[in-house]
């Protein structure tokens, strides 16, 4: 509550004596403010008993900032691919892979997301976005990259999709394996002056190989 006030009291203290007091504030859920801080002023008085003197401390003012509050997703769509779903051993199929941010608070800056391709997993090289540059990829360390200046916050999700070519081999029948490895994000928030970071786990296929036929 805004100018909301609390107050400590305690006996006594004797000379060097030093005690430690924590408030513990908690924001209601899915709060979702732009720019949101909250601002503390603290003051003391005490008497000090041999002299029968009262007195104050002066005002000391300070402010807690709060880092965006953000969702990172990548899902993949089967039905924009082709090839058998479920896969099969030795047999290729295709996958479109989606990534996706979502940015319900503070306005985020230099924002990139990266994950890298299972040695069975090939880029294709057909991608879009829906901001920022075009999708990159590095052949030599397998690494898929988009990145881009700027997210608003409050926006509509922004990512990209790429598609990838799947080559399951007869040891992974029976098994889903990783169409990516993990996901990482990072951006940096224009409010709190803070490098924020994500890492999504790998996304794997959403049903087991089965055996070639």
């Amino acid at each position: 509550t805004n100018g909301e006030k609390f107050y400590w009291q305690d006996g006594s203290l004797v000379p060097g004596e030093r005690r430690v007091k924590t408030l513990t504030l908690t924001m209601p859920a899915n709060t979702r403010q732009k720019n949101l801080s909250i601002g503390y002023t603290a003051s003391a008085t005490a008497t000090i008993s041999d002299i029968g003197v009262t007195t104050y401390t002066a005002p000391v003012t300070w402010a807690s900032k709060f880092n965006s509050t953000l969702a990172v997703t990548q899902v993949a769509n089967y039905d924009l691919g082709y090839g058998p779903h479920p896969m099969r051993a030795w047999d290729v199929s295709a996958v479109r892979i989606f990534w996706q941010v979502e940015d319900f608070t503070n306005d985020l800056t230099n924002v990139t997301l990266q994950t890298t391709l299972p040695s069975q997993v090939e880029w294709t090289g057909h991608s879009a976005v829906t901001e920022g540059g075009a999708m990159s990829y590095d052949a030599t360390t397998r690494t898929v990259t988009w990145h881009t200046s700027a997210i608003p916050s409050f926006s509509h999700a922004q990512g990209a999709s790429f598609e990838v070519r799947v080559l399951p081999n007869s040891d992974q029948v029976g098994k889903t394996i990783n169409l990516t490895n993990d996901l990482r994000f990072t951006a940096r928030d224009s409010f709190t002056g803070t490098v924020l970071s994500r890492t999504v786990g790998a996304l794997r296929t959403d049903q087991a190989i089965q055996a070639e036929q």
